[in-house]
This record gives C-alpha cells, structure tokens and sequence, in this order.
C-alpha cells in the first residue's frame, strides 16, 4: 500500500495543531517552515505578533488540552497563569469596574513563545512528524481538481524542488498565498472580506514589582466607542517568570507611543490609570514594540463553486482576527479538535473530505470572526470592503451597550456574556429569549469607582504623586 503523506505549511501553533492531528490517520507528515524553528521558548520572525499580549480563552485551551491530555498542566508548571473572570480578570468597563465574584470562565496567561514552544515540543515528538525548514513554499502542485504536493525552495538554494503529497494543510499566517496560487490553476476568485479599525499597539514587558502577591490578577482598561478617543485601551497580563506584559491600544491617528519617554504618560492618559500606577514600580525589561496589523481578513473558501482535493487552508490563512480579542490561538486550536472529531468519522484523504473540512473550518471560525469584526465595525475609523453596518447592526450595538450596564447584580447575563467572550458558547446565546428579558429589566446594581484590588494587591499600587498606596 503506498505511503500516506501529508504536508503542513507553517510551523506555528495552527500547523501544529493541525499536524498532531494528521499523524493520527497519515503515515507521514511534513512540516515546511521558512524560520529554523527554535529550540526553546524564543521569538521568530514567522509570528510578529508574538512580543504582544497573548491570552488562551477558556474555550481555546480546553480544546488545547483534549488534543494534548496535559498540556494545560505543563504550561502552568512553567510559570504560564491560569486566571478566571470575574475573580483574578479585573475588567473596567465605560460605567465602571465589575465585582470580583466567584470565577465563571477562564484564560491562560503566558507570552507566545513559551506558548509555541511547549506546543511545539510535544508536537514534534510524535514519529511520524518531521521539519523541513528553513524553506519557503512557492506554489502548489496538481490542478484545480487536486492538489497533489508543493514546490518548495530551501534557504540558500537557487532552484527548488517538488514534495508531493496526499493532503496540503497551508497554515502560513497572514503572508500565505493559497488565493494566488488558486489563480493560477484559473480557479474563480473566492469572496474576501477585510475590516480594518486602524488599531495599533504597544508592548513592553516588564518584571513585576518586589512584594507582589502570587495569583495577581490580570487588568484590562477598556475602550469607549462614545468617548473622544473611543479606541483607547490597555491590559496588563502576568505572565511566566513573575513578569507583566503590558499592551496599550489606538487608533492610527492616536496611536500607542514605541518610545519609553512616552510610554507612562499613554498609560496614565487611560480611561483608569491603574496601569501607570502598577508599573510605575515595577522594572521594563523591554522597550515598547509597536504593531500595526490588526485588520480582520477573511477568504470564504467554503464557498467556492468548487475545491480541490487534497487542500486544507485554516488559520491565520484562512482568517485573521483583531488580535485584541484574543480568538486567534482559540480559534486554531477549537478547528483541530474539529478536524479530529471529522476525520475519526471520515478519513481526511477520501475525495470530497478536503472540501467539507474547508466547511468544518467556517463553522468553527465563525463566531470569533462574528465577535471581532462586530466590535471593530463600531469604531469611527473603521474601513471595510463589505457593507457598512446597517439598521440591524445598530440595533445591536444598542442592545450590546445595555446589556453590559445590566450586568451589575444580575450573575446570569455575566456568566452568558464571559461564556461566548471565552469560546465557551455561541454568540446566539446572547439573543435567548431570558437573556434578553433580564438585559431589558437593566442592573439591579452598579458597577465600582475603583479597581478592586485586595490591600495585599494594592500595596505596589504608585499613584502620580509617587507614594504608595498605603502609604
């Protein structure tokens, strides 16, 4: 019987992921990246994004966990937090901070390369998975009935070679070419869609403060669509090695500042200024890294008139999300854990199965795609090729904005609400009959002046005037 071999294009988490999974129904699979990749938790240029904040939601990471039984367990042991809305999650809304209460969802905190890294590690010990890399893949072999392998050119190199393969998975990120090399088999154009808020950010980490408490929570600051700068925000994360990760947000035209001079100033022009009294202790271990592609992009390859065998697009390939919300490593996890509960039922390489995992992959993207792109649309500044939102979008923006002021004293749109924020539930659970009966009744209390920091918390608390909170 002939060798069953797929071909993973892209070495980051989604190609990971997507290659544990393959290795349980292929004889081979080979992973082709154009970083050597590295061996321990260090950055590469293949994801750009990675000096920024990045958070497992809970949805994501249970999804990480069923695929790797312990995973979760080991990203702890190095220092990665586990931390719950609303108990160690302090988020500040326009009306307020929210109560600590007991924990309804959760996220795993830890920078990306520690993130990849154990991923990867385990990943990479399954024998039937192997790397080529560092080589760039130019092109796909086969036709527009079937793709049948890559062209592919090692670094250094002046000619490339042919890899043939059963199944190609392209999980190349934002820079991947599936839509070009489509064209040149004179496939039809698939529909595109591209939301671009004009969001950037600014990251710098930094060694929490002498006296830190252990289990310190993580602080979001969020935007106001209503304020005079209604894309303003910040997020402090605690990540391994008793480190912060702090990312402040604007718009293009007030953008996050990447010098230190002016970076405390940003964070203490926030709508709190909790941040800036947090690090204002604490020592940067990095200057501020600015990023500035953050568009939501989509290629709607399900919907093509008709797809090759043999071709799988998912991940950042497939959709980019604003990377504010913190889906994007979910999303790719959640769409393995699909593909596996697909392919244990019909094998990945059968003709038609490449066309309905490309259906598997919409469905699972989806709300993420739904969550982000509706926020982002709200903002004033916001381009888009698609419609500009409607009577219907408006409609539920409102009720988007009075479902939150409804929150205090009423658990049960909390929970709902941290649920779908979380990939925990479907954004359609927002529209239930009983939710949006408690969201009409409105709060039944308020939302707090304050951050609710213990006094243990508040104690490495350094306010403008330079003393300490209890002071």
């Amino acid at each position: 019987m002939p060798t069953q071999h797929a071909v993973v294009l892209g070495g980051g988490l989604a190609g990971m992921l997507a290659a544990h999974v393959l290795a349980e129904h292929v004889d081979t699979v080979t992973i082709i990246d154009r970083d050597e990749l590295p061996e321990g938790p260090e950055h590469r240029k293949g994801t750009p994004q990675a000096r920024h904040t990045h958070v497992f939601v809970e949805g994501g990471y249970t999804a990480l966990e069923d695929l790797l039984p312990g995973i979760v367990e080991e990203l702890t042991g190095l220092g990665a937090q586990r931390l719950n809305h609303p108990t160690t999650i302090l988020m500040r809304t326009p009306a307020g901070w929210r109560e600590r209460l007991s924990p309804e969802a959760g996220v795993l905190s830890a920078s990306r390369a520690l993130t990849d890294w154990v991923v990867r590690r385990r990943v990479l010990a399954h024998p039937r998975i192997t790397v080529a890399a560092p080589a760039t893949v130019v092109g796909l072999l086969g036709d527009r009935r079937r793709v049948s392998g890559v062209r592919l050119r090692d670094r250094g190199a002046t000619d490339t070679r042919r890899l043939t393969a059963d199944l190609v998975v392209d999980a190349t990120g934002r820079s991947s070419h599936t839509h070009e090399w489509l064209a040149e088999f004179k496939m039809p154009t698939v529909h595109r869609e591209h939301i671009d808020s004009g969001i950037r950010y600014s990251t710098r980490v930094y060694q929490a403060p002498p006296g830190t408490p252990a289990g310190f929570p993580l602080l979001v600051v969020q935007s106001d669509p209503h304020s005079n700068r209604p894309a303003v925000a910040g997020m402090l994360s605690p990540i391994e090695n008793d480190r912060w990760i702090v990312t402040v947000v604007g718009p293009k035209h007030d953008p996050p500042p990447t010098t230190e001079a002016e970076y405390q100033p940003f964070l203490r022009g926030l709508p709190d200024p909790v941040l800036a009294d947090l690090v204002a202790a604490a020592t940067p271990l990095t200057p501020p890294h600015g990023f500035a592609n953050t568009a939501n992009h989509r290629h709607f390859y399900e919907r093509a008139r008709f797809w090759p065998d043999g071709l799988l697009v998912l991940g950042d390939a497939y959709a980019t999300f604003n990377p504010i919300y913190g889906h994007g490593m979910a999303t790719a996890a959640l769409a393995a854990r699909a593909l596996r509960r697909r392919w244990q039922r019909h094998h990945p390489l059968l003709p038609g199965s490449a066309r309905r995992a490309q259906r598997t992959i919409a469905r699972v993207t989806e709300p993420a795609w739904r969550l982000a792109t509706a926020q982002d649309l709200r903002l004033p500044h916001t381009t888009t090729t698609g419609r500009a939102p409607g009577k219907l979008a408006r409609l539920n923006y409102r009720y988007a904005d009075r479902m939150v002021a409804a929150i205090p004293g009423r658990p049960d749109i909390l929970r709902t609400n941290l649920r779908v924020l979380t990939l925990l539930a479907s954004p359609l659970r927002l529209f239930s009959p009983r939710m949006i009966w408690q969201v009409l009744r409105g709060p039944r209390g308020a939302y707090l002046p304050e951050v609710p920091l213990t006094a243990a918390e508040r104690k490495i608390l350094t306010p403008a005037n330079g003393t300490t909170a209890d002071s």
